[in-house]
């Protein structure tokens, strides 16, 4: 979902022309993954333990894989 909204916003910087939105995507693309790293992902490894930890080894963050992952 995340990644949809870096491609509009970087989409529409580059139809618009704005350099204004190309530096609000890096703000953006930059505080939300740090927010991720450290609020968000460790509330999961809290919550779902050692499965939490399997699956982020095994799915990328930001580029989709090409092939569904299937959890041993």
């Amino acid at each position: 979902m995340l990644t949809g909204v870096i491609v509009m916003l970087a989409a529409e910087s580059l139809l618009v022309g704005s350099w204004y939105l190309a530096a609000w995507m890096v703000i953006f693309f930059v505080g939300y993954s740090i927010c991720l790293a450290r609020v968000e992902e460790s509330a999961l490894e809290a919550r779902f333990g050692g499965s939490y930890r399997v699956h982020r080894a095994n799915v990328p963050r930001w580029i989709p894989r090409l092939r569904a992952w299937d959890q041993p």
